[in-house]
C-alpha cells in the first residue's frame, strides 16, 4: 500500500466506527422501531447507519483539505 492511501484509508475507518458509534450508542434507543436496524436485514436503519457513516466521512475529507489548505499556505 502507497503511502498516499494511509490517510485516505484512516479516514474511512474512522468515519465507519464514528457513524456506528453515534448511530448504536447514540441514537438507536431513541429511533423508532421501524427505523432501528435488524440484524441481516435491508432496511431503514441500514440505511441511516451508512449516512451516518458517510457525512462522518465528508467531514474528515473535509478538515483534511481544510488542514492541508492551510498548511500550503505558510
Amino acid at each position: 500500500m502507497g503511502w498516499e492511501r494511509g490517510p485516505k484509508l484512516w479516514d474511512a475507518v474512522v468515519a465507519v466506527l464514528g457513524g456506528n458509534a453515534l448511530y448504536f450508542l447514540v441514537l438507536f434507543e431513541h429511533l423508532p422501531e421501524s427505523w432501528q436496524h435488524q440484524p441481516l436485514a435491508l432496511d431503514r436503519g441500514l440505511g441511516l447507519d451508512f449516512v451516518l457513516c458517510l457525512g462522518v466521512l465528508l467531514v474528515l475529507r473535509w478538515g483534511r483539505l481544510r488542514f492541508d489548505a492551510g498548511e500550503a499556505e505558510r
